[in-house]
């Protein structure tokens, strides 16, 4: 059974002694709090919350009218119902000054115990109604939150799931058009014995195939980490050595657009990260490099530490983007999709990969860039001595 907190106030102790007394025979598990003027009833219904309160009208330092207004002004006391208890309310003007302050009830002295315990078990009744009605609002708002994300998480799920359809139906399929029109090309070339064509559309058509590698690749990966099946088991790597390797792998890559790819960090430096989310990270920031940079540009890459995380940075001289490029570039919804300088398709899918690779290694990712000078990308991950 419910034990009801009733806060009452009166300047004279016999007069909260006779409701007390009153409330004795209300049948009603209760628990009073006395308060001598409005000042204090107001410090207690802060603080204890009552689900009632009667109160005197004329009290000392501030009366019950005053009080009333000041605890109706406040959202943690409005709601709670106030039964004005005095002896000078006598007439119809005097009772609706009382109710147009905030007061829901009333009850004259001397007071009669039948009335008061009948008035007051009617406030209780109003006082469960109203925790009722603020608890149900409470839930209807959580759900409707709940259902706003939930809104929100389809959202992005159908856009993303969109664009996952555009990339296959569209980017997929074009390098693979290209590799036939190529192939076929080159052969043709052979036969008629034009080999220096033939040389040409031979880096043409691997151009065309690395891209769509890394096209399939990413598109792998990413279908991967929607279904959360990809392992992350973070160690401690060498980043000088794991800068080497992508320098090597992607050397090829970089030498058909006659594009310099260097690694200029010299100092060593143990991170902890997942090798295989690492590689994915910057094998599709220097292929975004080397895509957005012309011929005699240069990629480059480094790094610097602090004592909690080490700061990746991926450097090219290429032909850097304006603000509106800028602006959601590790998205994976809206409209990403750019060319590089030599036609290479773009979707935006690899720096969306780098954005949740990053992050799930607690790391952040942020690019700076001019057009006509070029962009710097860099990304955090934890030192080797802050594992958590």
């Amino acid at each position: 059974m419910k034990t009801y907190t009733i806060l009452v106030a009166d300047d004279y102790p016999d007069n909260v002694q006779i409701i007390a007394n009153a409330l004795r025979f209300t049948g009603v598990a209760h628990k009073i709090i006395r308060a001598p003027n409005g000042k204090v009833l107001i410090d207690l219904a802060l603080k204890r919350i009552p689900d009632l309160i009667i109160t005197d009208w004329e009290m000392p330092e501030m009366d019950g009218i005053e009080a009333i207004k000041h605890l109706k002004g406040n959202s943690n006391t409005k709601d709670i119902p106030i039964i004005m208890c005095t002896g000078i309310m006598v007439t119809s003007q005097s009772l609706k000054h009382a109710l147009d302050s905030g007061a829901v009830d009333y009850i004259r002295k001397p007071i009669d115990s039948i009335e008061l315990q009948a008035r007051v078990h009617s406030m209780l009744k109003l006082s469960d109604s109203i925790s009722i009605i603020k608890e149900q609002n409470k839930t209807l708002e959580d759900q409707k939150e709940k259902i706003r994300l939930q809104r929100d998480e389809l959202k992005t799920a159908n856009e993303t799931k969109d664009k996952f359809f555009r990339i296959i139906a569209h980017d997929l399929r074009n390098p693979f058009n290209a590799l036939l029109g190529i192939s076929e090309l080159i052969v043709e070339k052979i036969e008629d014995k034009d080999i220096d064509n033939a040389l040409d559309l031979s880096k043409h058509l691997n151009q065309t195939a690395n891209s769509a590698y890394e096209l399939l690749e990413n598109l792998l990966t990413w279908s991967l980490c929607q279904s959360n099946k990809i392992d992350f088991k973070p160690q401690e790597n060498s980043l000088k050595e794991v800068f080497n390797y992508s320098v090597n792998f992607m050397l090829g890559a970089a030498q058909i657009k006659n594009i310099n790819l260097s690694c200029k960090l010299e100092n060593e430096i143990i991170v902890f990260a997942d090798y295989n989310m690492l590689l994915t990270i910057i094998r599709n920031l220097v292929t975004n490099a080397i895509k957005f940079s012309n011929s005699g540009d240069s990629v480059t890459l480094d790094a610097f530490q602090d004592n909690q995380f080490v700061t990746v940075v991926v450097t090219d001289t290429g032909i850097g983007m304006n603000e509106a490029t800028l602006q959601g570039i590790f998205s994976i919804v809206g409209e990403t999709k750019s060319q590089g300088t030599a036609n290479e398709p773009g979707t935006g899918l690899g720096l969306y990969l780098c954005k949740e690779f990053v992050e799930k290694h607690g790391g952040n990712i942020w690019v700076e860039s001019t057009e006509n000078v070029g962009s710097k990308f860099f990304f955090t991950l934890p030192t080797a001595n802050h594992k958590e």
